[in-house]
């Protein structure tokens, strides 16, 4: 592996299945995962998880589809670490592939709306503030 040396990753959908994955990764290579989610309960389930780690770390409840709150994320986040390094785009939506209903034939319009909101419009928001503050 290699070593990030404090390097400050933003990880969208980062309480998530594969999210939560990436902030132990970058933990494990000392840098420093920054975790976007707008489930309460998954951030509270991963900073306990994470605490293990005795190292920087931090867990934001957002809601990605709202440009607003991206522009205050961004102010506040570069106050706290003053430059990002790198974005994951992680956010995705889950819940209409655990049912009868992630069956094409069955998909539901609006679970195809929110899964454009967010795979697509989310990450295109938060790309779109945070790139010119990368290094």
């Amino acid at each position: 592996m290699i070593d990030l040396k404090s390097k400050k990753i933003i990880i969208s959908g980062g309480a998530g299945l594969i999210g939560s994955h990436f902030a132990e990764l970058i933990l494990k290579n000392n840098g420093i995962p920054i975790c976007l989610d707008i489930s309460k309960t998954k951030l509270n389930n991963l900073k306990q998880k994470l605490k293990k780690y005795e190292k920087e770390f931090s867990t934001i409840q957002i809601d990605l589809t709202n440009e607003k709150k991206i522009i205050r994320f961004t102010k506040n986040i570069l106050k706290k670490y003053k430059k990002i390094d790198c974005l994951i785009n992680n956010i995705a939506s889950n819940k209409s592939y655990n049912s009868k209903r992630s069956q094409f034939e069955s998909f539901l319009f609006k679970d195809w709306e929110m899964d454009m909101k967010l795979g697509l419009t989310a990450n295109f928001l938060l790309t779109k503030h945070i790139v010119s503050h990368m290094s």
